[in-house]
């Protein structure tokens, strides 16, 4: 069961640096365009 929730906290973890990272990435783009 633990090893579940640390999966599951893992996995969201890395999508939730996933997204910030998309973020900075089209906000730097998008200063870089503009």
């Amino acid at each position: 069961m633990a090893w579940r929730a640390l999966a599951a906290n893992k996995m969201r973890t890395l999508l939730t640096m996933l997204g910030i990272i998309i973020g900075i990435a089209s906000v730097v783009s998008h200063c870089r365009g503009g």
